[in-house]
């Protein structure tokens, strides 16, 4: 078969019937191209929530957990990031053992560069994080975590409208007079 046209190798490119007018056998004939598609590797788990919750370690006060995303790699590998009331971001690592009915388990296993231990089970809906729930340690000092989507019944201040945009990735942040340090989420307001 031969294509004579630019608009028929568009045609083609886009997966559309298309009539060739030099083929022969095969005048006048739709021909259906199968489509051949690309797909990027998706997380398994691509899990967001926002809502508030309390993270405790050790001594140190209670800190106020305002945002979570919970994000599956290869090898069952998890990461769980947890946005704080102060602006600060936690990272920790995990593997996933158990999941089924809109419930997972993590096993901890760091948290950015300190030590973890622990468990993690989350209860999700489709893409939605409904609740994150744990304990442990951190670095051998105590670590608990209790998480919840926020209620629509609670009574809030009205907010303008915040679009918040999330993605895993790979890459780089650096500080002035700070170690680099390697991310594999971000996000933006």
């Amino acid at each position: 078969m031969t294509i004579r046209s630019i608009l028929a190798y568009s045609a083609l490119a886009c997966s559309a019937a298309v009539t060739v007018m030099g083929a022969p056998p095969l005048v006048g004939t739709a021909v259906p191209m199968p489509f051949s598609m690309v797909v990027a590797q998706q997380a398994d788990l691509n899990l967001v929530g926002e809502g508030e919750g309390t993270l405790s370690i050790g001594s140190r006060p209670n800190q106020t957990v305002t945002f979570v995303t919970v994000t599956s790699r290869p090898n069952q590998q998890v990461e769980v990031s947890l946005r704080l009331a102060d602006g600060n971001l936690q990272r920790w690592d995990g593997q996933l053992i158990s999941r089924s009915g809109g419930e997972a388990q993590i096993q901890l296993t760091s948290a950015g560069g300190a030590d973890a231990t622990g468990t993690l089970t989350i209860r999700y809906q489709d893409a939605t994080l409904i609740s994150l729930s744990g304990t442990g340690t951190l670095d051998s000092q105590p670590l608990s975590i209790r998480f919840t989507i926020a209620d629509d019944s609670v009574n809030r201040p009205p907010t303008s409208s915040v679009v918040t945009l999330t993605q895993p990735g790979q890459g780089v942040f650096g500080l002035q007079g700070r170690p680099n340090q390697t991310i594999s989420f971000a996000s933006a307001q």
